[in-house]
This record gives C-alpha cells, structure tokens and sequence, in this order.
C-alpha cells in the first residue's frame, strides 16, 4: 500500500481536515515496521509526521 492510500483512509482524515496541519505539514513518513522492512500482511500502520509551519 502506498502513501497516499493510506491517508486517503478516514482515521487520517484529521490530516486533511485539520486547519493546523492540512497544507502546513512538510513532511509525513512510515514508522513502526513498514520503515524497517519487517511488516506483515497483519501489521499496523505507524504514520509519523513532521514539524508544520508556523
């Protein structure tokens, strides 16, 4: 699964809804066992973001 489906899903919806975040976050990355290499179909997904402008 890529990024961007995955934050097409609703419990990211806060990423887009947010008017704190939405276009003010510069960076999102993969955490947890998917940036490693070591998940499984069954695995989570850890969605980290970065610092927003201010």
């Amino acid at each position: 699964m890529f990024y961007g489906e995955i934050l097409k899903q609703s419990e990211y919806s806060f990423l887009r809804e947010n008017p704190h975040l939405g276009n003010n976050i510069c960076l999102i990355g993969m955490g947890g066992s998917i940036a490693y290499g070591t998940n499984l179909p069954t695995s989570d997904v850890d969605i980290n973001r970065g610092k927003h402008a201010h």
